[in-house]
């Protein structure tokens, strides 16, 4: 049975939200629930929500503002941080050109729905982003946000002041541009076919500043495991979703199937579609997290129990025994990473 993959996106995008509407005498926990977010969710950042809920978000915020450049402003109240791990990896890249690299294939762990290309000739470069995940909503405050954010990081790797050769974007020219001259600070193309940012192609061997390549082969590790882990169906991205749920207790079979924007019993039964269950995916996220605390650091088992929200350790010692059929502490002994 094949089913239409559901895209994803974390919390952490929505950094800032809340207080910019405040601040435009909106009420965000309102339009929050409308969208179908529980503002509860925002103070999780790692937390996976619907994509098209996210972008409901944005559309009615700059509805009940009166803001119609609301993504491209909120961008710049935003931090490099939300992107997560991925937005650290690529600032700790060696150079501009593996650093775009680096997003566009991992970009999918913060953002399901988005996609970054880099079209090279020898004089100019195209940064181009595609979007998808929230097909028949408007679409522009989305795209304007991630335009803001991209310019952010650029900008981060060049210098406070550098100025793209060109921006491009698909949808018409708003009615009060002035926002988008302003941050922008370079010609800008409406109805274009693709949404880009445009730049000498030599800018591609800036160096980020204060880039530590130690660092960034450390969180390339890490994000190739969380890459593995995701993997590109419903399974994938329930076991993302158990992964991050385990932060705040134990994994709730009613807020993951609410964050596929399915009801419990949709997801139980495409889960049987799979030959799986949401203990059987539990039991395994939490297994695998147990052998990586385990091998990679010195933490006492109780700290590890704690982690992995199980009720006691010994309960963890139990189950952990029962599956590898040794204590916690004795497969430590074999497999301690050095």
């Amino acid at each position: 049975m094949v089913f239409q993959q559901l895209r994803l996106i974390r919390t952490g995008a929505l950094e800032g939200f809340r207080d910019y509407v405040f601040m435009l005498g909106g009420d965000p926990d309102p339009i929050l629930r409308n969208a179908g977010i529980d503002p509860a969710t925002l103070n999780a950042p790692e937390t996976q929500i619907n994509l098209a809920h996210y972008v409901s978000a944005l559309n009615l915020a700059a509805e009940a503002t009166g803001t119609p450049a609301f993504g491209l402003l909120l961008s710049q109240r935003q931090s490099l941080d939300n992107v997560g791990a991925v937005g650290y990896l690529a600032r700790h890249a060696p150079t501009l050109q593996v650093a775009l690299e680096e997003l566009s294939r991992f970009l999918r762990l913060h953002d399901g729905g988005t996609f970054l290309e880099v079209d090279q000739s020898d004089d100019t470069t195209l940064i181009g982003l595609k979007f998808s995940g929230a097909e028949g909503l408007p679409g522009i405050q989305r795209v304007e946000l991630a335009m803001g954010l991209l310019l952010k990081f650029l900008r981060s790797v060049m210098a406070e002041n550098w100025t793209a050769t060109a921006v491009h974007f698909e949808h018409k020219r708003p009615a009060s541009p002035q926002y988008h001259e302003r941050l922008f600070r370079c010609p800008i193309y409406y109805e274009q076919p693709f949404t880009a940012v445009e730049l000498p192609s030599g800018g591609l061997q800036t160096r980020p500043k204060n880039a530590d390549h130690v660092l960034f082969s450390i969180l390339r590790g890490h994000i190739e495991r969380l890459n593995a882990e995701l993997g590109s169906d419903l399974v994938g991205q329930l076991r993302r979703i158990i992964h991050n749920q385990l932060e705040n207790g134990p994994p709730r079979l009613d807020e993951a199937a609410a964050a596929l924007g399915l009801s419990r019993h949709v997801l139980q039964r495409r889960l049987k579609d799979f030959g799986t269950s949401f203990q059987t995916l539990q039991q395994s996220v939490r297994f695998e997290a147990a052998q990586r605390y385990l091998a990679e650091t010195d933490l006492p088992l109780v700290e590890i129990s704690g982690i992995l929200s199980f009720s006691e350790a010994a309960v963890f010692t139990r189950t952990f025994q029962r599956l590898a059929g040794m204590t916690p502490s004795e497969w430590r002994r074999e497999n301690r990473i050095r």
